[in-house]
């Protein structure tokens, strides 16, 4: 084929093309000429094949190796990711290109963006006798390219370069190694996501995009963002391989310090930071004096701390500063028009401050800070004198009133010296979710509680004298007065000064790129570009790039139940069988409750509000807990559920549905105390969306009316669920709300589920008529309804144990009587009788979260020292026979403390406290149980006390009125030994209770449990 004399793009001469015997002529200075090859097949019927030439022709070929034998086909073309060794796709592309050039198709040409050239690469270009550009020296380099164009990735940045790449561009290009070309914690990789870019850009024929070593994440990603061929994924081939150990080593807290355990969580918090970044921002920078989040004097070197952004997220700075990072690298790869002036600052230029105010008008601003400090710390840090409890406090409801600027003040400065090392102060200040995301603190101490708040205000009259020695320095400017502080590096008490006034609104910080610290524009336009704000794909890499990091949490799912609700899994009915029965079709308000409590609590940033009412046994509650599992699952990043009871009973019951469902860690229960019905002070503004918090209000018809209006209006924006008998309220039914709820925020249930048929028969006449179901109960028989006349205790009690002998009663009973001494009589004879009779009142309230827990701690420890197994004997010896109750023990006839006959202790019983908490605690607490030093000697006060400062306790003790029922709990059982309390009935009964709503085998023949409660005590949770 004619070979054309390319000339270069400046030259406006017409080509000069010749034929094959001068292109011969003149590229071997006449000694080489050309000769037409045979043909191998006549295309034409008059044409005529010379077999013998073409047979020796052929074999003249195939003794020369090198020379074209047929012609040569293409690499496979569009964009492939490869991860492994480059040269077998190397050395076709290097072959193809080299007899292309042989046949003088100079079109075939390779772009090489990589660290290193591969072996051959210098050969190749040598063999194609061409002046041409092999590596790019600049605007001055020869238009024409060689065989290889060997660039590094920071080349592509030159806008000359790319010019003349669209004018002539290749038919390969390889960019290795990508593994390289990744941002990491010491390198942000700009440059190679815009090299990544301008590559996709010149749409090659073949591209190919190569790796030694690649993540699943990063290949994902990578595939998608670049449009790979399907076929050439190598995460679904399953060719991805792990890199090295991750380098971003960001160690996690200690537990319940407001770090998310599940990579949507994660995404979802730093998606709220830059959704609502430049109106906070705003809002410090108004406090300064800018007045906006952009100021004017070289905007782009404003800079931000890293640690006050992730707290306001909820993450560690390390979190946020690779989610930073990520996105930006997303954005860069995807187009997006992103600030790079950051690094544009003169060097040997150092920080500088721009302060709003002079010295003399910030000083009584910290004056007030210091005295809102000493007003308001030593409320927070009521825990007790235990080091690491942390008190969970709500800053929308503060102790004292305080205006909202100063009590924001109080929040950053001790969140920004709590996070301080070297200061030593000894304060734990925590943001559970951010403080965006959040008004809940957790405070405590982790040295002398004493010693907390004078150590607090040192640092702050540290603080303000170097405000003041600073400031003595600064030059009085237009925007305000500035000051150069001639540091180019700083240390980490430097870093944090800067950053500590930045939080506190008193000046802008202005620098170059620091450690610790985020420039202010570039980061408005990550959080503002199309990628963050309407793309996926950053999102879906940061996930993926946390997902390794965090510990497997379980999946919620509820127990196996075998005791309390076993007749919910018993198979349905068919049609015909429910016609035959009687029934009117299986129930479907509980699933229609169920999701309407899911849609309202599912959906933060709108308050919402959902009322279940029901009678009792119509499975409002367990609506209520499966509604609120339902959201938890889904949720990317659930927020707090507080639940109010206006009683014991009712926790108790509510709590018990929680734990039967399966619900993942400990519960904020809340009983109002008689005190607290006086009207707090109003809620404050804070920078957290209250409406993420999810506030339930279980039978609304029992609170006190002041209680009850208190209670919701503290609920008032945020997401509310309540739940109301009606036929038991003693008030009229508008008279139970703030404002009477819509007809479609109200769900009623009507269905009996929990009621025996026979006595839902008889006494359903006595609810209104919209309420009278017919009985299709989930219950597996109808029920006995029994009334009659006894003369006296003794009959009524005879009457009882002959029915269970009768197998007429089940393991576990509620006797009720109008008159307490009746009460501690029949506790006494079924005692007599080896029978395990307990105090309803006194067992809902071990069953609460904080007792719950710490029994159960108790129980885990004597399980493990053997204690319990020497009593408890083994699965199956000395079982007594299920229709007798065992012999009484003859401790108790002698009027003694009665010893509990144990429920038998099968091998290998998993653990209590572990499945009583959340997952982020499950391992931390199951290595306490294990670490073997417990003694069951010791006295229940000294046992908590060893535990109560550990993480995995807080989960449960952070909340007041839990670590309040615990103190009761110690101020009367505080002086016994764990053995001695674990041979109380109530222990027993305790038990029982546990396991079974854990689907647990608890051992339920062995005792038979009565709960005795008087009949003034309103019913709690259903006994099978």
């Amino acid at each position: 084929r004619p070979l054309a004399a390319r000339r270069g793009p400046d030259d406006k001469r017409p080509d000069r093309v010749w034929d094959g015997e001068q292109a011969a002529a003149l590229a071997t200075t006449g000694q080489a000429r050309t000769f037409d090859l045979p043909r191998r097949r006549a295309e034409r019927p008059t044409e005529r094949v010379d077999a013998r030439a073409l047979e020796l022709v052929e074999k003249w070929l195939a003794a020369r190796r090198s020379a074209p034998t047929a012609p040569v086909p293409a690499p496979a073309g569009g964009v492939r990711l490869m991860v492994g060794d480059l040269a077998p796709m190397w050395s076709g592309v290097a072959d193809h290109v080299a007899r292309s050039w042989e046949r003088g198709d100079l079109s075939q040409w390779v772009l090489l963006v990589a660290d290193a050239v591969p072996d051959g690469a210098a050969e190749l270009v040598v063999s194609g006798h061409v002046a041409g550009m092999s590596i790019w020296p600049g605007a001055a380099a020869a238009a024409a390219p060689a065989p290889v164009l060997w660039l590094e990735p920071e080349d592509l940045v030159d806008a000359e370069l790319r010019r003349r790449l669209e004018a002539r561009p290749p038919a390969f290009v390889i960019a290795d190694d990508l593994a390289d070309w990744l941002p990491g914690p010491d390198r942000e990789a700009q440059e190679t996501a815009q090299a990544l870019r301008a590559i996709l850009d010149l749409k090659a024929p073949s591209v190919v995009l190569r790796a030694r070593e690649l993540t699943p994440s990063w290949a994902g990603f990578l595939a998608h963002a670049c449009g790979v061929a399907p076929e050439t994924d190598p995460v679904a081939a399953g060719h991805a391989v792990a890199a090295e150990p991750d380098p971003w080593s960001d160690p996690r807290p200690g537990l319940d310090g407001g770090h998310a355990d599940r990579p949507a969580a994660l995404a979802h918090r730093l998606q709220v930071l830059m959704a609502r970044l430049r109106p906070v921002l705003a809002a410090r920078y108004g406090k300064s004096g800018a007045g906006e989040a952009t100021p004017p004097g070289a905007p782009s070197h404003d800079l931000v701390p890293l640690d006050w952004l992730g707290r306001l997220a909820g993450l560690t700075p390390g979190q946020v500063e690779e989610g930073v990072l990520l996105l930006r690298w997303a954005a860069r790869l995807n187009g997006d028009a992103l600030s790079a002036a950051a690094g544009d600052r003169p060097g040997g230029a150092g920080h500088t401050l721009l302060v709003a105010r002079r010295f003399a008008e910030l000083e009584p601003v910290l004056g007030r800070l210091a005295e809102n400090i000493a007003l308001v710390l030593p409320l927070w840090l009521e825990g007790g004198a235990v080091p690491g409890l942390l008190n969970r406090v709500d800053l929308e409801q503060p102790p004292v009133r305080l205006a909202p600027d100063d009590l924001a003040r109080v929040d950053a400065f001790l969140a920004a010296v709590a996070d301080t090392p070297g200061l030593g102060t000894g304060l734990v200040y925590h943001c559970p979710g951010g403080l965006l995301n959040s008004a809940v603190r957790l405070v405590g101490w982790d040295g002398a509680s004493a010693a907390v708040l004078p150590a607090v205000l040192d640092a702050l009259d540290v603080f303000r004298g170097r405000i003041r020695d600073v400031l003595a320095a600064a030059l009085e400017t237009g925007e305000g007065f500035r000051v150069e502080t001639g540091l180019a590096e700083l240390r980490d008490d430097e870093r944090a000064f800067l950053g500590l006034g930045v939080v506190l609104g008193f000046w802008r910080w202005l620098g170059p790129p620091a450690a610790g610290a985020l420039h202010l524009v570039d980061l408005l336009t990550v959080a503002e570009s199309p990628t963050v704000r309407e793309s996926s794909l950053g999102w879906d890499l940061y996930r993926a790039q946390m997902a390794p990091r965090l510990p497997d949490a379980p999946p919620l799912s509820p127990p196996q139940r075998t005791t309390r609700d076993a007749a919910d899994a018993r198979p349905r009915l068919g049609p015909l069988r429910r016609l035959l029965s009687g029934a009117q079709g299986e129930p479907d308000d509980l699933e229609t409750a169920i999701s309407r409590v899911h849609d309202v609590t599912g959906r933060p940033g709108d308050p919402a509000f959902v009322m279940l009412k029901g009678m009792l046994g119509t499975g409002r509650h367990e609506a209520l807990v499966r509604g609120l599992l339902r959201t938890r699952r889904h949720a990317e990043d659930p927020g707090d559920v507080i639940v109010h009871c206006p009683d014991v009973a009712v926790a108790a019951q509510v709590t018990r549905e929680f734990l039967a469902a399966g619900w993942p860690g400990p519960l904020d229960v809340r009983i109002p105390a008689a005190e607290a019905a006086t009207a707090p002070p109003p809620a404050l503004p804070s920078l957290a969306e209250p409406r993420t918090t999810v506030v339930v209000m279980c039978e609304v018809q029992r609170f006190a009316p002041e209680t009850r209006y208190r209670i919701a209006q503290a609920g008032r924006g945020r997401l509310m669920v309540m739940t109301a008998d009606e036929v038991a309220s003693t008030e009229p039914w508008e008279h139970l709300f703030l404002t009477t709820p819509r007809a479609n925020d109200i769900v009623t249930l009507t269905r009996q589920r929990h009621q025996a048929r026979a006595l839902w028969t008889e006494v359903r006449a006595y609810a209104p008529e919209n309420l009278q179901a017919e009985p299709a109960t989930r219950r597996p028989g109808r029920g006995h309804l029994e009334s009659g006349y006894a003369a006296n205790l003794v009959q009524s009690l005879a009457r009882v144990v002959a029915a269970h002998e009768a197998g007429a009663l089940p393991d576990r009973l509620r006797i009720t009587t109008p008159l307490d001494n009746d009460l501690d009589y029949i506790a006494t004879q079924l005692r007599d009788r080896g029978w395990l009779a307990v105090p309803e009142a006194r067992l809902d309230a071990l069953l609460l979260p904080g007792p719950r827990e710490v029994l159960a701690a108790l129980t885990d420890v004597l399980m493990s020292a053997g204690d319990l197994a020497l009593r408890l004997g083994r699965v199956g010896e000395n079982r007594p026979a299920a229709d007798s109750p065992p012999a009484p023990d003859p401790a108790e006839a002698a009027g003694e403390v009665p010893a509990a006959t144990h429920p038998t202790d099968p091998a290998g019983r998993e653990p209590l406290l572990p499945a009583l908490l959340g997952p982020e605690a499950r391992p931390e607490a199951a290595a306490w149980l294990a670490d073997g030093r417990h003694d069951p000697a010791d006295t229940l006060a000294r046992f908590v006390g060893r535990f109560v400062g550990a993480p995995w306790a807080n989960t449960f003790l952070r909340h007041r009125e839990a670590r309040q029922r615990v103190e009761r709990m110690l101020a009367e059982w505080g002086n016994e030994s764990l053995a001695d309390l674990a041979a109380l009935p109530l222990w027993e009964a305790w038990w029982q209770v546990v396991n079974g709503d854990l689907g647990r085998d608890a051992g339920r023949a062995r005792r038979p449990l009565v709960l005795l409660a008087p009949t003034a005590r309103p019913a709690g949770a259903r006994v099978p």
